[in-house]
């Protein structure tokens, strides 16, 4: 790939860019430009309609169809969940623990 294409990508993408360095890693950061236009959206069609109408439904479904692709799965494999803790849980829940065992991290 070509590396000013990708810098120009990011710069679009993260205008935090223009006055921070911003480095990724998956906990509280800055929002991508992409992730603010798709929850404005979201927001705007919730005040004007129920939070939950045919739009939402397809938007999610869609989501759940690009993750699929992403994780080479099939869509009704992916489950959208709130928070990142809520997932874990879920799986730790559903692990055979024994006495003994340890999470390590």
């Amino acid at each position: 790939m070509d590396i000013e294409r990708l810098i120009a990508e990011r710069e679009r993408e993260f205008p935090v860019v223009e006055h921070k360095t911003f480095l990724a890693h998956a906990a509280v950061a800055a929002l991508p430009r992409v992730a603010v236009e798709a929850m404005s959206e979201y927001c705007l069609r919730g005040a004007e309609d129920s939070q939950e109408n045919p739009w939402t439904w397809q938007e999610l479904q869609r989501t759940r169809e690009a993750s699929a692709r992403l994780l080479g799965c099939d869509a009704d494999e992916v489950a959208m969940l709130g928070p990142t803790s809520l997932g874990l849980n879920l799986v730790a829940a559903g692990l055979p623990w024994r006495d003994g065992d340890e999470v390590v991290y």
